[in-house]
């Protein structure tokens, strides 16, 4: 097992040499104390080379969106971050850095951002207030509907009734008259 990771090590250090670009930029993470983002290192690379980003999307044929959330270390317009691995790997190669050796920054960094515990906030946290009823006032109103509800069937009620005698009266009435001429 541990010859086996002495060949990548190894492997690693003989692609390093015949990359200077790889040597150059780690010489430089030693110096600030920190590795430059992924984005910031693809988008240096590619200027150093002297390509535009709309010449490089040709070449490659890495979807547009795609070359510029790497550069821009922006992934927020995709779900799954590994999902870039493989056009990492072909930007990385077209820029002739060690496609593996970005993987890895790559994958560290999702890992970062996604074990990056929440900002703190200093105010304390107050639920939403629900609107409280005035149940009293409602049932009030309910009551209230009800007697007027049932005060208009109990006159509408009476006026049927009253309306109904008057007619049969005025039709007795009719038919007593009726019988009373001669």
């Amino acid at each position: 097992m541990k010859s086996a990771k002495r060949e990548d090590w190894n492997g690693l250090s003989e692609k390093n040499s015949e990359q200077p670009e790889l040597v150059a930029e780690s010489a430089e993470q030693a110096e600030d104390g920190h590795e430059p983002n992924l984005g910031r290192l693809l988008l240096e690379a590619r200027e150093r080379r002297g390509v535009a980003q709309d010449a490089a999307i040709r070449e490659t044929k890495i979807p547009e969106h795609y070359l510029r959330m790497l550069e821009s270390n922006d992934y927020s317009m995709i779900s799954d971050q590994l999902y870039l691995l493989p056009f990492l790997r072909r930007y990385a190669t077209y820029l002739a850095l060690d496609p593996e050796d970005i993987a890895m920054r790559f994958v560290r960094e999702v890992q970062r951002a996604d074990n990056i515990p929440p900002a703190r906030i200093d105010e304390p946290l107050i639920p939403e207030r629900r609107p409280q009823y005035n149940w009293v006032a409602i049932g009030g109103v309910v009551v209230l509907l009800a007697i007027i509800a049932l005060a208009y069937a109990a006159i509408s009620r009476h006026r049927q009734e009253a309306s109904i005698p008057a007619a049969s009266t005025s039709a007795g009435n009719s038919s007593q008259d009726s019988q009373h001429a001669p």
